[in-house]
């Protein structure tokens, strides 16, 4: 029992002691009346929504990893085409310098399973391609949805060919299914959304002017991301490439065109290394 508490029970308070307690129990009264205080400001902040609560560390699977890879592939690629390769070779080569970069450990993969349809019908051919376009982005909604809900520290990058290319467009300008900040980078080579004036457009063989815009871009000088998505992105067109600027008419509609040439072209200013190579490696790799 301490000198305090005996004298209290012995009623053997001085004068002096008396001031001592007195002293001590107002410092106790206001530190608790302050802290009270300290406890309903924040309380009423918070509810007034001008500061947010720390949310506690979320629990993760084992599986969970960093990053997460969402590659979707174009026109007749992809696992509905040719189950034993569900990327696609350009997708493919981006997706193995991304995790040269990043290391295979710490990468979640996931090919986007679609149609990647587009009749050579005439009369058919817009009617199937928006309908396995827009197969493409309720699927990768999906799976970007599911990925943030059981991992939620892991984060995107994205990368679309072609009819991919054009999925991936409509996924991330309308991200906000999930936090924005979430996505670090996009890839997109091929992009029928193409919009040759943005700072994220990367024109190949060709003046910015001369390059684009894409086959489903509405106008001339439309743009293929909002303003929050542009700096996130890098979508690369090959001049002639019909798919993103098919108003170069002296270049042949056909698959011998630019449009088959990503994965082994170069990329402007990095000597021999190749479009994909670069977008895997220096743009994923090091988001």
């Amino acid at each position: 029992m301490n000198r305090i508490a005996s004298r209290t029970l012995t009623g053997g308070f001085d004068e002096h002691s008396r001031t001592r307690w007195g002293t001590q129990m107002s410092r106790i009264s206001w530190a608790r009346m302050r802290k009270a205080a300290y406890a309903g400001l924040l309380a009423t902040l918070i509810s007034a929504g001008l500061i947010v609560a720390a949310a506690p560390a979320q629990a993760q699977p084992s599986w969970c990893r960093p990053w997460a890879f969402v590659g979707v592939p174009g026109s007749g690629q992809g696992v509905q085409n040719d189950p034993s390769d569900p990327w696609g070779r350009d997708i493919g080569s981006i997706r193995a310098n991304f995790l040269m970069q990043r290391g295979a450990a710490n990468v979640m993969n996931f090919p986007i399973n679609y149609p990647a349809t587009f009749s050579h019908n005439p009369l058919a051919a817009l009617d199937s391609y928006n309908l396995s376009k827009d197969k493409g982005v309720l699927e990768t909604r999906r799976v970007m949805e599911y990925v943030s809900a059981v991992c939620p520290r892991a984060y995107f990058v994205l990368a679309g060919y072609s009819q991919g290319a054009h999925v991936v467009t409509e996924v991330i300008n309308s991200v906000g299914f999930l936090p924005r900040a979430k996505v670090y980078r996009v890839a997109l080579i091929g992009n029928p959304r193409y919009g040759r004036w943005q700072s994220s457009s990367v024109p190949v063989d060709g003046e910015r002017q001369d390059v684009g815009p894409g086959l489903f871009q509405p106008t001339l000088d439309g743009n293929a991301f909002d303003a929050y998505a542009e700096p996130k992105a890098k979508d690369v067109c090959i001049d002639g490439d019909w798919s993103c600027d098919p108003l170069d008419l002296h270049k042949p509609w056909n698959y011998d065109s630019p449009h088959n040439k990503y994965a082994g072209h170069h990329f402007p200013g990095a000597g021999s290394i190749t479009i994909t190579q670069w977008l895997g490696k220096y743009w994923l790799g090091n988001a």
